[in-house]
């Protein structure tokens, strides 16, 4: 039940994430906003990578991302983020329809 939230120095414009969980099992997901925010969860907006080495790749512009796991292991993976010279503080916000609703 544990959720990271990851920060970018800068805004991202492909992030990957790679499943390295190989004790706990647990299946992580990786979403956009925080599971407190809205219906993330309850409206299946996250990816799940359900074993090790699963992974995704986004070409997503971000300057953030969450991942949690749906058991109570604390769950391991690796993040890989391409950055732009964005400034993080110079992207909005990702609301909205298949995000938090």
């Amino acid at each position: 039940g544990a959720e990271d939230r990851i920060v970018f120095p800068r805004t991202a414009k492909a992030v990957t994430v790679i499943n390295t969980d190989t004790v706990g099992g647990d299946d992580l997901r990786v979403h956009f906003n925080s599971t407190s925010s809205g219906n993330v969860v309850g409206g299946l907006h996250f990816v799940q990578l359900n074993s090790v080495t699963d992974s995704i790749a986004f070409n997503v512009k971000c300057k953030e991302i969450f991942i949690s796991n749906a058991g109570a292991g604390p769950g391991a993976y690796t993040v890989i983020a391409e950055l732009t010279s964005i400034p993080s503080d110079q992207m909005f916000e990702l609301t909205g329809s298949g995000l938090t609703q």
